[in-house]
Protein backbone atom coordinates (compact mmCIF):
# COMPACT_ATOMS: atom_id res chain seq x y z
CA UNK A 1 0.00 0.00 0.00
CA UNK A 2 2.84 2.16 0.60
CA UNK A 3 5.00 1.18 -2.51
CA UNK A 4 1.67 2.22 -4.69
CA UNK A 5 1.56 5.94 -2.80
CA UNK A 6 5.12 6.64 -3.27
CA UNK A 7 4.96 6.02 -6.92
CA UNK A 8 1.90 8.06 -7.93
CA UNK A 9 3.35 10.86 -5.74
CA UNK A 10 6.52 10.52 -7.93
CA UNK A 11 4.57 10.63 -10.98
CA UNK A 12 2.55 13.37 -10.10
CA UNK A 13 5.70 15.52 -9.47
CA UNK A 14 7.05 14.78 -12.75
CA UNK A 15 4.24 15.92 -14.21
CA UNK A 16 3.83 19.09 -12.53
CA UNK A 17 8.17 19.92 -13.63
CA UNK A 18 6.99 19.56 -17.24
CA UNK A 19 4.33 21.15 -17.37
CA UNK A 20 5.82 23.93 -15.78
CA UNK A 21 8.09 24.21 -18.45
CA UNK A 22 7.75 27.32 -20.88
CA UNK A 23 11.00 27.51 -22.73
CA UNK A 24 11.43 28.18 -26.36
CA UNK A 25 12.23 24.81 -28.60
CA UNK A 26 15.41 26.43 -30.96
CA UNK A 27 14.95 24.65 -34.20
CA UNK A 28 18.42 23.33 -35.86
CA UNK A 29 18.61 22.27 -39.51
CA UNK A 30 21.74 20.66 -41.70
CA UNK A 31 23.21 21.84 -44.70
CA UNK A 32 22.94 19.17 -47.34
CA UNK A 33 25.85 20.14 -49.44
CA UNK A 34 27.74 20.20 -46.26
CA UNK A 35 26.25 16.89 -45.81
CA UNK A 36 27.21 15.91 -49.27
CA UNK A 37 30.86 16.69 -48.69
CA UNK A 38 31.16 14.82 -45.84
CA UNK A 39 29.50 11.55 -47.46
CA UNK A 40 32.14 11.75 -50.15
CA UNK A 41 35.41 11.71 -47.92
CA UNK A 42 37.05 8.30 -48.12
CA UNK A 43 37.30 8.04 -44.37
CA UNK A 44 33.38 7.59 -43.54
CA UNK A 45 33.17 5.12 -46.44
CA UNK A 46 32.17 2.61 -43.94
CA UNK A 47 30.38 0.11 -46.92
CA UNK A 48 33.43 -1.44 -48.44
CA UNK A 49 35.85 -3.15 -46.43
CA UNK A 50 39.39 -2.64 -47.87
CA UNK A 51 42.04 -5.57 -47.77
CA UNK A 52 45.50 -3.91 -46.77
CA UNK A 53 48.36 -6.46 -46.49
CA UNK A 54 49.92 -4.04 -44.00
CA UNK A 55 46.79 -4.75 -41.74
CA UNK A 56 46.91 -8.46 -42.60
CA UNK A 57 50.18 -8.90 -41.46
CA UNK A 58 50.17 -7.27 -38.40
CA UNK A 59 47.21 -9.60 -37.71
CA UNK A 60 49.02 -12.93 -38.53
CA UNK A 61 52.23 -11.34 -35.88
CA UNK A 62 49.59 -10.48 -33.50
CA UNK A 63 47.99 -13.52 -33.56
CA UNK A 64 51.70 -15.80 -33.22
CA UNK A 65 52.71 -13.40 -31.23
CA UNK A 66 49.49 -14.29 -28.53
CA UNK A 67 49.60 -18.14 -29.43
CA UNK A 68 53.24 -18.83 -29.49
CA UNK A 69 56.05 -16.42 -29.48
CA UNK A 70 55.20 -15.08 -25.85
CA UNK A 71 55.17 -19.25 -24.62
CA UNK A 72 59.15 -19.14 -25.99
CA UNK A 73 60.32 -16.61 -24.53
CA UNK A 74 58.74 -17.93 -21.29
CA UNK A 75 60.98 -18.69 -18.23
CA UNK A 76 59.71 -21.83 -17.97
CA UNK A 77 61.12 -22.54 -21.69
CA UNK A 78 65.09 -21.71 -20.74
CA UNK A 79 66.05 -25.29 -20.62
CA UNK A 80 64.50 -25.97 -23.87
CA UNK A 81 66.35 -23.18 -25.85
CA UNK A 82 69.39 -24.04 -24.31
CA UNK A 83 68.31 -27.76 -25.63
CA UNK A 84 67.79 -26.08 -29.05
CA UNK A 85 71.14 -24.49 -29.30
CA UNK A 86 73.09 -27.51 -28.40
CA UNK A 87 71.53 -29.37 -31.22
CA UNK A 88 72.03 -26.30 -33.58
CA UNK A 89 75.96 -26.39 -32.26
CA UNK A 90 76.08 -30.20 -32.95
CA UNK A 91 74.66 -30.19 -36.43
CA UNK A 92 76.61 -27.35 -37.67
CA UNK A 93 79.86 -29.60 -36.25
CA UNK A 94 78.60 -32.47 -38.14
CA UNK A 95 78.01 -30.61 -41.34
CA UNK A 96 81.84 -29.05 -40.94
CA UNK A 97 83.59 -32.55 -40.57
CA UNK A 98 81.57 -34.38 -43.66
CA UNK A 99 82.35 -31.16 -46.01
CA UNK A 100 86.47 -31.03 -44.79
CA UNK A 101 86.58 -34.94 -45.33
CA UNK A 102 85.07 -34.55 -48.70
CA UNK A 103 87.90 -31.89 -49.59
CA UNK A 104 91.07 -32.31 -51.00
CA UNK A 105 92.45 -31.26 -47.84
CA UNK A 106 91.58 -34.50 -45.88
CA UNK A 107 94.14 -36.15 -47.89
CA UNK A 108 97.05 -34.53 -45.34
CA UNK A 109 95.53 -36.54 -42.78
CA UNK A 110 94.35 -40.05 -44.85
CA UNK A 111 94.54 -41.66 -48.41
CA UNK A 112 91.51 -43.40 -49.30
CA UNK A 113 91.94 -47.01 -50.67
CA UNK A 114 91.76 -47.27 -54.48
CA UNK A 115 90.29 -50.32 -55.81
CA UNK A 116 92.39 -52.37 -58.09
CA UNK A 117 91.05 -52.18 -61.57
CA UNK A 118 89.06 -55.17 -62.78
CA UNK A 119 91.24 -57.22 -64.80
CA UNK A 120 88.87 -58.62 -67.32
CA UNK A 121 87.94 -54.77 -68.05
CA UNK A 122 91.81 -54.07 -69.13
CA UNK A 123 92.12 -54.55 -72.71
CA UNK A 124 95.45 -54.57 -75.07
CA UNK A 125 95.11 -50.58 -75.30
CA UNK A 126 96.03 -50.42 -71.62
CA UNK A 127 99.38 -51.89 -71.49
CA UNK A 128 101.36 -49.17 -71.51
CA UNK A 129 98.89 -47.12 -68.64
CA UNK A 130 98.56 -49.55 -66.34
CA UNK A 131 100.82 -51.22 -63.61
CA UNK A 132 100.51 -54.52 -64.76
CA UNK A 133 103.15 -56.27 -63.10
CA UNK A 134 101.93 -54.99 -59.31
CA UNK A 135 98.42 -55.91 -60.71
CA UNK A 136 99.80 -59.72 -61.43
CA UNK A 137 101.33 -60.11 -58.13
CA UNK A 138 98.08 -59.06 -55.95
CA UNK A 139 96.09 -61.46 -58.45
CA UNK A 140 98.48 -64.11 -57.86
CA UNK A 141 98.26 -63.64 -54.30
CA UNK A 142 94.50 -63.81 -54.49
CA UNK A 143 94.81 -67.03 -56.30
CA UNK A 144 93.02 -65.98 -59.03
CA UNK A 145 95.11 -67.43 -61.50
CA UNK A 146 92.59 -66.70 -64.38
CA UNK A 147 92.86 -62.88 -63.81
CA UNK A 148 97.06 -63.57 -63.36
CA UNK A 149 97.38 -65.46 -66.92
CA UNK A 150 95.38 -62.72 -68.87
CA UNK A 151 97.46 -60.54 -67.17
CA UNK A 152 100.40 -62.01 -68.17
CA UNK A 153 99.60 -62.23 -71.74
CA UNK A 154 99.40 -58.13 -71.49
CA UNK A 155 102.93 -58.05 -69.79
CA UNK A 156 104.58 -60.16 -72.98
CA UNK A 157 102.91 -58.22 -75.27
CA UNK A 158 103.65 -55.14 -73.84
CA UNK A 159 107.80 -56.56 -74.15
CA UNK A 160 107.19 -56.86 -77.76
CA UNK A 161 106.46 -53.24 -78.30
CA UNK A 162 108.67 -51.94 -75.90
CA UNK A 163 111.42 -54.08 -78.02
CA UNK A 164 110.34 -53.01 -81.41
CA UNK A 165 109.55 -56.38 -82.31
CA UNK A 166 105.35 -55.36 -83.13
CA UNK A 167 104.25 -52.09 -83.66
CA UNK A 168 101.83 -51.19 -81.25
CA UNK A 169 98.58 -49.40 -81.89
CA UNK A 170 94.82 -49.30 -80.77
CA UNK A 171 92.15 -52.45 -82.16
CA UNK A 172 94.94 -54.33 -83.28
CA UNK A 173 94.07 -57.90 -82.42
CA UNK A 174 96.64 -61.27 -81.05
CA UNK A 175 96.60 -62.34 -84.05
CA UNK A 176 97.59 -59.35 -86.25
CA UNK A 177 100.59 -59.00 -83.62
CA UNK A 178 101.65 -62.46 -84.06
CA UNK A 179 101.53 -61.80 -87.87
CA UNK A 180 104.43 -58.98 -87.12
CA UNK A 181 107.00 -61.17 -85.51
CA UNK A 182 109.69 -61.67 -88.11
CA UNK A 183 111.06 -64.42 -85.78
CA UNK A 184 110.11 -68.01 -86.61
CA UNK A 185 111.25 -69.17 -82.93
CA UNK A 186 109.82 -66.23 -81.16
CA UNK A 187 106.58 -65.99 -83.45
CA UNK A 188 106.45 -69.45 -82.40
CA UNK A 189 105.87 -69.10 -78.92
CA UNK A 190 103.99 -66.33 -78.54
CA UNK A 191 101.76 -68.00 -81.50
CA UNK A 192 101.61 -70.74 -78.44
CA UNK A 193 100.61 -68.26 -75.89
CA UNK A 194 98.17 -66.94 -77.28
CA UNK A 195 96.26 -70.40 -77.64
CA UNK A 196 97.13 -70.70 -73.94
CA UNK A 197 95.93 -67.38 -73.09
CA UNK A 198 92.62 -67.59 -75.08
CA UNK A 199 91.45 -71.05 -73.93
CA UNK A 200 91.70 -69.79 -70.26
CA UNK A 201 90.68 -66.79 -70.89
CA UNK A 202 87.87 -67.12 -73.36
CA UNK A 203 87.07 -70.82 -72.47
CA UNK A 204 86.34 -69.25 -68.73
CA UNK A 205 88.75 -72.17 -67.76
CA UNK A 206 89.88 -72.27 -64.18
CA UNK A 207 93.48 -72.47 -63.72
CA UNK A 208 94.65 -74.56 -60.74
CA UNK A 209 97.74 -73.62 -58.45
CA UNK A 210 100.62 -76.05 -60.02
CA UNK A 211 99.03 -75.59 -63.52
CA UNK A 212 99.91 -71.83 -63.17
CA UNK A 213 103.33 -71.91 -62.47
CA UNK A 214 104.07 -74.24 -65.31
CA UNK A 215 101.98 -70.90 -67.72
CA UNK A 216 103.86 -68.36 -65.68
CA UNK A 217 107.63 -70.18 -66.37
CA UNK A 218 106.74 -70.26 -69.91
CA UNK A 219 105.76 -66.58 -70.27
CA UNK A 220 108.53 -65.59 -68.34
CA UNK A 221 110.88 -67.75 -70.42
CA UNK A 222 109.74 -65.67 -73.30
CA UNK A 223 110.34 -62.32 -72.26
CA UNK A 224 113.62 -63.47 -71.71
CA UNK A 225 113.53 -64.00 -75.62
CA UNK A 226 112.15 -60.60 -76.53
CA UNK A 227 114.99 -58.99 -75.56
CA UNK A 228 117.40 -60.90 -77.48
CA UNK A 229 117.99 -59.90 -80.94
CA UNK A 230 115.53 -60.19 -84.00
Amino acid sequence: MLFFLLTSLAVATTLDSLSSNNSTVETRSFSSGRLDSIRSLAAYDYETARFSPVDFMDAVLAWLWYNLFKHLFNPRFESLWELLIYFLAFLALVYIIRRFLQSEFSTLFYTKDKNPPDVSAITEDDIHALPLEKLLEESISKQRYRDAVRLLYLISLKHLADHGVVLWRTGKTNHEYNSEIKNESLKNQFSMLTRVYEYVWYGDFEVAAERFQAIKSDFRQFEKHTRLPV
